[in-house]
C-alpha cells in the first residue's frame, strides 16, 4: 500500500462524516462532495496526496502527535452574532425557502 493510503482513508472518513448525506463518494481516485454557491448546488472534487517532505506551516502541526487518531480538533472560540440588515435577512429567508431548509 502506498504512504499515506491509511491515513487518506482515514482522513476522508472523517470528512464524510462531518458532511454527512453531502458527501458522494470516490471515482478516479477524487472525492466528491456537494456544496452551494450563489443558491446553486454544485459538485466539488478533492484529490488528495501524502507529500514526500512535510511542509511546516506557522502555528499548524509544530507538535502535533499525528499517531493519535483518536485526537479532536480544538473547540473553535466563541463569537458574537452579526446583525444583519433587512435585505441581507430577506435574502437569508429567501435562500432557506429556496433550498428547504
Amino acid at each position: 500500500m502506498a504512504k499515506g493510503a491509511q491515513a487518506k482513508e482515514a482522513l476522508i472518513k472523517r470528512f464524510a462524516a462531518a458532511v454527512g448525506a453531502d458527501y458522494c463518494g470516490e471515482a478516479d481516485k477524487k472525492y466528491y462532495f456537494w456544496s452551494v454557491e450563489n443558491g446553486e448546488r454544485v459538485q466539488i472534487a478533492v484529490s488528495m496526496t501524502c507529500p514526500k517532505t512535510p511542509v511546516a506551516f506557522n502555528g499548524n502541526g509544530g507538535d502535533l502527535n499525528f499517531d493519535d487518531e483518536g485526537a479532536t480538533a480544538p473547540a473553535a472560540t466563541a463569537s458574537s452574532p452579526v446583525d444583519m440588515d433587512a435585505d441581507e435577512k430577506a435574502t437569508l429567508e429567501r435562500l432557506m425557502k429556496e433550498l428547504d431548509l
